[in-house]
């Protein structure tokens, strides 16, 4: 009995020492593994490898050892870096390693970056052998070259529209541009701020032409020559431009609401409304939610977050999202500001990687999107999982 005692304390101490010889990132719910590569830290924003290197053997106990070990490392760590970023999600559905098939030159220049990576850590081990951990930030340099890969983004809508709802929702968006002309056309004197509505509204016009000229004709599958997938690609990127364009004549329709509603002609624009939220936290926690570089937030029908009218630049410098695994620090955090805008995420969909939104908040943050320098502009967004 004691022997069977004693062998249960035994195999409880293993354990315990096995747990705590494991990697970091097996422990870290914040990390992503990789294969047997490295990992994703989502909450430092950069990629993490280990390489392990020695040196040749007729250096063994020679003062080049060292050295020569630790630069065969570090190079083992830069390969095995570089299949950590391959693993990287830029949306929903796209990882780096499927952009590369279709443009082999990001490869290469993932490759030009890596000779920048840090250096975290050198291990020296007692047969000679070197460890190194080297790390690269998912933000800046790296990430303009992943988040400039096109990407084919989804939504609710595409993933079951037919031709005929397409067709429909054309005539829709050529009704309301006619609208439009006809609501700038009775207007008795025009202002400085109406012309340049009339020149944003004719540039949206002339795109919407282009666009009536060349979209492509849907068919059903079986009374086609192309394939079913070939006909869901063509739709998808339909439906992408029609969303893009349907984005800018929303915020065309507002301006036009604002200039009608300042009275007389000539008088001032009525002040842009503001919000006082500085960010926006969207907790996401036991919902299955998992970090990618470009999470796509959708309300109950369509694409909230990231649009049209997010700065770029500042998507590429400090990353679309941050993200915290504890709602507090999330709160606290310099990204989300004094006074974010804390809402509950409904669900995920898609891969587990993008989010949907309930109709209220989602009418609430598509207004904030269309005011300049908001936080959405600013992705000043993080999300809690």
């Amino acid at each position: 009995m004691r022997a069977k005692h004693t062998r249960r304390w035994l195999f409880i101490v293993c354990a315990f020492f096995l747990m705590q010889s494991l990697p970091c990132w097996a422990q870290d719910a914040g990390h992503e593994q990789i294969g047997n590569y490295g990992y994703i830290d989502w909450i430092n924003q950069k990629v993490v490898a280990k390489g392990t290197g020695a040196p040749p053997a007729k250096y063994y106990g020679k003062p080049q050892a060292r050295p020569m070990a630790m630069r065969a490392a570090t190079s083992d760590a830069r390969r095995n870096l570089l299949e950590v970023i391959k693993g990287v999600h830029i949306d929903s559905t796209t990882t780096v390693v499927k952009k590369l098939t279709e443009d082999d030159s990001i490869i290469t220049r993932v490759k030009g970056e890596l000779r920048s990576s840090t250096v975290d850590d050198i291990q020296y081990m007692s047969d000679g052998t070197v460890e190194a951990m080297v790390s690269m930030p998912l933000t800046g340099r790296l990430s303009d070259i992943l988040l400039k890969a096109p990407t084919r983004p989804t939504s609710p809508r595409s993933k079951a529209m037919a031709a005929g709802s397409m067709e429909n929702r054309v005539r829709q968006l050529e009704n309301r541009v006619k609208a439009l002309e006809a609501k700038l056309a009775g207007l008795n004197k025009v202002s400085f701020e109406q012309k340049e509505m009339l020149m944003l509204l004719g540039q949206f016009v002339a795109t919407w032409a282009v666009y009536d000229a060349t979209r492509p004709r849907l068919i059903a599958a079986a009374q086609g020559d192309d394939s079913q997938a070939v006909l869901m690609d063509r739709l998808v990127r339909q439906e992408k431009r029609l969303r893009d364009m349907s984005s800018r004549l929303t915020e065309v329709a507002g301006r036009v609401a604002v200039l009608e509603g300042t009275g007389k002609a000539g008088k001032a624009a009525a002040p842009q409304v503001k919000t006082p939220y500085t960010g926006l936290v969207i907790d996401a926690r036991g919902l299955g939610f998992r970090p990618c570089l470009k999470p796509e937030i959708f309300g109950p029908s369509d694409l909230l977050y990231p649009g049209a009218y997010v700065d770029a630049a500042r998507a590429v410098r400090g990353g679309f999202v941050r993200y915290y695994r504890k709602i507090g620090r999330a709160q606290q955090s310099s990204r989300a500001g004094k006074l974010p805008y804390t809402i509950k995420a409904t669900g995920v969909y898609q891969g587990q990687r993008s989010l949907q939104l309930g109709e209220a908040e989602f009418k609430t943050l598509k207004s904030i999107s269309a005011i300049k320098n908001s936080f959405l502009q600013s992705c000043n967004v993080v999300i809690v999982f």
